[in-house]
């Protein structure tokens, strides 16, 4: 059975790329452009990944997305665009990835996450 995987991120460009990244794990992906978004999709669909952008504009921050996603027992994994936010990653119990990153990161990364359905303090960059 595919996973659903939400992808978080204020940047469409980079939201899409990270699902076309996706593209080859087969799951079903649920994008969100902000974190009210995110919320909607988290509260009305079983979400077996979140990956989540940790610096989303907007009232409704990363932090509170990966909070309501840990609620609701789904792993997550933090990306950001900056090294400023490598701790807060690290802080949040998340697996986090460092932009730009590469397909094969991501995916091996999100895969392990998923076997695991745990939240190692993981850094790529």
């Amino acid at each position: 059975m595919p996973h659903n995987i939400l992808v978080v991120d204020d940047n469409r460009d980079i939201c899409r790329t990270v699902a076309d990244m996706l593209s080859t794990t087969d799951a079903r992906i649920y994008e969100a452009f902000d974190g009210a978004d995110a919320l909607g999709v988290l509260d009305k669909n079983k979400v077996d990944l979140a990956i989540v952008d940790l610096l989303l504009g907007g009232p409704v921050s990363g932090d509170i997305v990966v909070e309501r996603a840990k609620l609701r027992h789904c792993p997550v994994i933090t990306m950001s665009g900056t090294l400023a936010s490598d701790r807060r990653g690290r802080d949040l119990g998340t697996p986090h990835l460092v932009k730009p990153f590469h397909t094969h990161q991501l995916v091996s990364l999100v895969e392990k996450t998923l076997v695991q359905g745990t939240r190692p303090a993981v850094v790529l960059r």
